[in-house]
């Protein structure tokens, strides 16, 4: 029975050890046409966005061990964005009211753990979870 355990553990820990995720490529008529793998790491670093309309919103890297950064594409002029962090306590403890469509957080003298993160365009709310390692 220990035997099995083990075995198990040592197989469990292997696929775990070995997985990666893949990047696609297609051809205009949707056909697969080549495949990258993606080392772990380098797949969290890539940005995750949301769309509202004509804008895209893209924040990365999530986890971070300092900095966030936000960026807004495809923002008319005269939108209003509004950019805070929270913390799961609820303070506030980032905040800016403007028109930027780039921001760095900095996150450096935060201590580890899972943070909120609030973009709202032209009143229109869009939420991100991000974690702090």
């Amino acid at each position: 029975m220990k035997i099995t355990l083990i075995i198990l553990f040592l197989i469990s820990k292997t696929l775990v050890t070995f997985s990666q995720t893949f990047q696609f490529e297609y051809d205009a008529a949707g056909n697969r046409i080549n495949r990258h793998p993606v080392p772990a790491k380098q797949s969290q670093q890539n940005p995750e966005e949301q769309k509202a309309g004509n804008i895209t919103i893209k924040v990365f890297p999530n986890p971070t061990m300092d900095f966030i950064k936000v960026e807004i594409e495809g923002l008319p002029k005269d939108s209003k964005v509004k950019v805070e962090m929270i913390d799961l306590q609820g303070v506030r403890f980032y905040n800016d009211e403007s028109n930027n469509t780039l921001y760095n957080l900095d996150l450096s003298r935060k201590s580890a753990g899972v943070y909120l993160l609030n973009i709202f365009i032209d009143g229109k709310p869009t939420y991100w979870k991000i974690i702090k390692e």
